[in-house]
């Protein structure tokens, strides 16, 4: 659980230039400003940020098709990993998950991202297939899933 002086709440359009700075610290091929914008109004979606009060820390982006829900991005500030936030944001996705009926939670990760899968596997996602040539660069996605319920 995230301390409690974090608080998660709704993304917000003001917290587009803090997301996105993060997004550059975070990832090797950040998502641009614009998709980020989209996602906010996207029918389906839900987007949460962690709030420290002075920063935002972490961000989830996530949408849900019919019984399905699939995490599109997951970051936390490089200051503030190992302290629960991603686990916070991911318990979160996984409670509105249970709330709509969802059977399965999909995300995908870079192949190399050994401390993001062993995350994930602590969640209890198990790597369902690759795809390879997945990102910009040609690495290969691990295609990851978590079964809800009855699923």
């Amino acid at each position: 659980m995230a301390p409690a002086e974090l608080r998660i709440r709704d993304a917000r359009p003001e917290d587009l230039a803090e997301i996105t700075r993060l997004e550059a610290i975070c990832f090797p091929s950040p998502w641009p400003r614009q998709f980020f914008e989209s996602e906010l109004v996207a029918p389906g979606r839900f987007s949460r940020v962690v709030d420290s009060g002075d920063a935002l820390v972490g961000y989830l982006f996530a949408m849900i098709v019919f019984d399905e829900l699939h995490v599109n991005k997951l970051g936390v500030s490089p200051l503030h990993r190992r302290n629960g936030i991603g686990t916070h944001l991911m318990e979160d996705a996984l409670r509105r998950a249970a709330e709509s009926n969802v059977k399965t939670v999909w995300l995908e990760l870079r192949a190399s991202n050994l401390e993001g899968r062993a995350f994930y596997e602590r969640l209890e996602f198990s790597h369902e297939y690759t795809r390879p040539n997945y990102y910009t660069n040609g690495e290969t996605a691990l295609i990851m899933v978590r079964r809800l319920g009855d699923s």
